[in-house]
């Protein structure tokens, strides 16, 4: 059950993953599935050590977590695709060509130098077709990657690759009938982030703007404080300009208008044209910006729909 699509991305959007055990960009978190793509990373360690029990991707559990997340996809979707393409890690592919997604360039299987640029590639293929071109769904997503009828399907086995995807998904720790792209609650850092990015904002209210202002000791203005704010989550470099904070992040709704009700807390929301924004804020969740807003003001949450954003970005 091989990809038939060829997407070309440039996997390099990923890399900086090979540290297994580098600080900041898991999604460590316990506790309950929900609907809106959480994951019980539990269920997902107890899964992972059932299915695969040898293999090349025996102890890829962590860096598979790590790559979902910076593809802002279900890790339970991600370890189900790999699991099923490559037969749990034991498959030609995935043993000879570090290729754990069965991604072909025509008939062609690609070959990766490890298993880890394989990973990483998978990462930005899910990347596409879940978060860029919104297939939301294992069927629509299934419609894409592992079309019934294919001609390089002549015995129908692909009819089996939505349910078999969705049952696994289940035993990875989600739902696989929510969305297919991932909000992690805790650990600094991850895609989707949103808790600790708001729980660190809040942290500043009161603070005074302050045009040009980068740090709360002297105030902040409004991209002087979400940059503030995601250094001090992630510890890890940003830019404190509204623009420049444009390209830190997955662009939503293909850059147009937000929807509120599919924001999630944490989300960068930006007013103005792509290229030329002229505020910056974050969603807070429950109606609500959290926001740097203008000389004279202080940093404070007001409501949503006071002022509508134009796009925004999920860091």
């Amino acid at each position: 059950m091989f990809f038939i699509f060829l997407i070309v991305l440039a996997a390099a959007m990923f890399a900086g993953l090979n540290d297994k055990k580098g600080g900041g960009s898991d999604c460590d978190i316990t506790g309950s599935i929900s609907a809106t793509g959480n994951f019980n990373k539990d269920t997902y360690q107890q899964a992972w050590a059932k299915y695969f029990t040898s293999g090349v991707l025996k102890d890829e559990a962590d860096y598979t977590i790590k790559a979902a997340n910076k593809a802002g996809v279900s890790p339970a979707l991600f370890a189900s695709i790999m699991g099923h393409e490559s037969g749990w890690g034991k498959s030609s592919a995935v043993r000879n060509q570090n290729n754990p997604s069965g991604q072909m360039s025509g008939s062609t299987v690609i070959s990766y130098p490890t298993i880890e640029a394989g990973i990483d590639a998978t990462a930005a293929t899910l990347h596409n077709l879940v978060v860029e071109r919104q297939l939301s769904t294992v069927e629509k997503l299934g419609s894409v990657y592992c079309p019934v009828g294919a001609s390089n399907d002549p015995t129908g086995l692909n009819a089996n690759w939505v349910p078999s995807v969705k049952k696994t998904m289940l035993e990875f720790g989600a739902d696989a009938g929510a969305s297919l792209t991932t909000t992690c609650n805790s650990g600094a850092g991850s895609v989707g982030n949103g808790s600790a990015i708001i729980t660190e904002a809040k942290k500043y209210l009161g603070v005074p703007y302050v045009w040009g202002g980068k740090s709360p000791a002297t105030g902040m203005d409004c991209s002087g404080f979400v940059g503030y704010v995601l250094m001090q989550v992630t510890h890890k470099s940003y830019p404190q300009y509204t623009v420049s904070l444009e390209s830190k992040g997955t662009m939503l709704f293909n850059g147009g208008k937000p929807v509120m009700s599919e924001l999630q807390p944490g989300d960068m929301i930006f007013y103005g044209d792509h290229g030329a924004s002229h505020h910056i804020a974050f969603y807070a969740g429950d109606g609500q910006v959290i926001e740097e807003p203008e000389p004279n003001d202080v940093c404070h949450i007001r409501p949503y729909k006071d002022y509508e954003p134009d796009f925004a970005v999920r860091p």
